[in-house]
C-alpha cells in the first residue's frame, strides 16, 4: 500500500499570534472565518488606513455571505469559484471581479492557506490603453482663452463663449 503524502502548512505570523502556540495545525483547522476576518481587519488597520480597512471589511464580509463554510481550513476551489460567479451574476466588470478575487486570495495566504485557485481560474480582461495629449495637441484641439478677455466684471461662461468651445466640436 503507498503511502500518502501529506504537506505541511505554514501558519501565518498573525494567525500565529492569535492562537498563541506555533506550529499547531489542529488549532489552525479549527479557526472559524469570523474570527480571521476579526484578525485579519485587526492587522490591515494597526499597517495601512482606517479606510482601507472598512473596504476590506466590506469585500470579506461579502465573501462571507456567499461562503457558507464554517471553517477557515474548509474554503475550497469550488467556494472561490462560487464567489466569481456570484460576482459576475452582479454584473461586475472581469477586472473588478479579478481584483476581489485577488483580495480573498490574499486574506486566505495571510493564514498559510495557498493554491486553491490558479491563474487560469481568475477572470481574464484587457487592460485599457490610455491616450496621452502632450501640451501642443491640446492647444491645437483647444482654443485657449486670452489673458485681456478675463475680466473680473464680466464672468466668462464656458458654455457660449466661442475661444473656449472645443475645435472639433
Amino acid at each position: 500500500m503507498p503511502k500518502v503524502q501529506t504537506r505541511q502548512v505554514q501558519a501565518a505570523p498573525s494567525l500565529l499570534r492569535h492562537l498563541g502556540r506555533p506550529g499547531r495545525d489542529s488549532q489552525v483547522c479549527q479557526l472559524r472565518i469570523a474570527s480571521a476576518i476579526a484578525d485579519y481587519l485587526a492587522d490591515v488597520r494597526a499597517r495601512r488606513s482606517a479606510q482601507a480597512g472598512d473596504r476590506l471589511k466590506q469585500l470579506l464580509s461579502d465573501f462571507r455571505r456567499s461562503c457558507h463554510r464554517r471553517h477557515l481550513r474548509a474554503i475550497n476551489r469550488r467556494d472561490l469559484i462560487a464567489y466569481t460567479t456570484a460576482l459576475r451574476s452582479r454584473g461586475l466588470a472581469d477586472r473588478t471581479i479579478f481584483n476581489r478575487v485577488s483580495t480573498v486570495l490574499t486574506f486566505l495566504r495571510s493564514f498559510g492557506i495557498e493554491g486553491l485557485l490558479s491563474r487560469r481560474d481568475l477572470p481574464r480582461y484587457t487592460q485599457k490603453s490610455v491616450d496621452a495629449y502632450n501640451e501642443a495637441e491640446i492647444a491645437d484641439d483647444f482654443w485657449i482663452l486670452p489673458r485681456h478677455r478675463l475680466s473680473r466684471n464680466r464672468p466668462v461662461d464656458a458654455a457660449r463663449d466661442p475661444l473656449v468651445r472645443p475645435r472639433f466640436a
